[in-house]
């Protein structure tokens, strides 16, 4: 296995390991800084925190001596992306499919994950990643400005919400 095999398996861990970490270290001391970076609770846009803040913390982390601005877009281009797939995702199984379960959230972020981790381990090397780097950069500035605004001043809208209507529900109190 080549060497940017291995580094894009080790950024997919990393970021796994932080996520966990984070969701442990949530349960144990939660607190508003660390609200800021963990899901507080198991809403859709709680849960769509892990998509962003240990992406980039892996994501860094692997790049740290900062030889290849490429890699290190593409490797960030997958937090950038990562919220507004499990977002999606997660509204889509618990308003259309009705599905509410821990061990399914885990199961898509993982997924979502490694198909975005493949994706920049192929796009790395592009030109477009080395171009790139300005529009990642602020859209990882208007997630983490939109994460710690609504962590500190959620909106009462039931992607904030832990429990959030079916389809038809909705509709019937709309």
């Amino acid at each position: 296995m080549d060497r940017s095999m291995r580094q894009c398996g080790g950024i997919f861990l990393t970021t796994v390991a932080i996520a966990v970490a984070l969701r442990c270290a949530w349960e144990v001391w939660p607190g508003t800084l660390l609200g800021l970076f963990a899901p507080q609770n198991t809403s859709v846009w709680e849960l769509s925190k892990i998509g962003l803040w240990p992406g980039i913390a892996a994501a860094v982390l692997y790049h740290v001596p900062l030889r290849d601005k490429s890699s290190l877009c593409a490797y960030l281009m997958v937090p950038a992306a990562l919220p507004v797939a499990l977002l999606f995702v997660y509204w889509f199984l618990r308003m259309v499919c009705g599905i509410c379960s821990a061990l399914v959230d885990v199961v898509v972020w993982i997924c979502l994950l490694a198909v975005g981790e493949a994706t920049a381990h192929s796009v790395r090397q592009t030109a477009f990643a080395g171009r790139a780097l300005p529009m990642v950069g602020m859209l990882l500035l208007i997630w983490a400005f939109s994460y710690t605004l609504f962590s500190l001043h959620g909106a009462d809208l039931p992607i904030f919400t832990e429990t959030m209507l079916s389809l038809p529900e909705a509709w019937a109190v709309w």
